[in-house]
């Protein structure tokens, strides 16, 4: 919950964020809480979990090409950086089995200025998250994809 991210202007919707910056060896991960109070840890929700999760797999989709903000998609078919052979077309239809529409992501992330990769990757994200897989399964997938810098 710290401030200068989730108390920042326009941004009252803000659940979570991954983000690089210089300053950091590796990408950083901030989760706004749903009842925070100040910048306390609170108990966490399953909207927080599902954030963390949804961030966390940002850190993977960095960390694949190495950890340089530059990300990539995960899914991205046989051949691809990733270990992964799923493609988009096979994300596109996980959420939907999950009733989730990917019109209403899609449309979200375009009206803020997003461009086609990033709405594939924010895709990926929210397709993890829904899924509930653990914290430990993110582990082993980020310990299986990430170079060791």
């Amino acid at each position: 919950n710290p401030p200068q991210v989730c108390e920042m202007e326009g941004r009252e919707d803000l659940q979570g964020v991954y983000f690089y910056s210089p300053r950091h060896v590796q990408g950083a991960i901030a989760i706004c809480q749903d009842n925070a109070i100040n910048s306390d840890e609170v108990q966490w929700t399953a909207n927080d979990l599902d954030t963390l999760r949804h961030e966390a797999f940002h850190y993977l989709q960095d960390c694949i090409g190495g950890l340089d903000g530059d990300m990539n998609q995960y899914f991205d078919g046989p051949g691809g950086i990733s270990p992964d052979d799923g493609t988009y077309e096979e994300v596109w239809m996980a959420l939907s089995v999950m009733n989730i529409n990917p019109y209403d992501i899609i449309n979200r992330y375009i009206d803020m200025g997003a461009d086609e990769l990033t709405v594939k990757l924010e895709l990926e994200a929210f397709m993890v998250a829904a899924m509930s897989i653990s914290g430990a399964d993110i582990a082993e997938l980020v310990q299986d994809s990430c170079p060791i810098p």
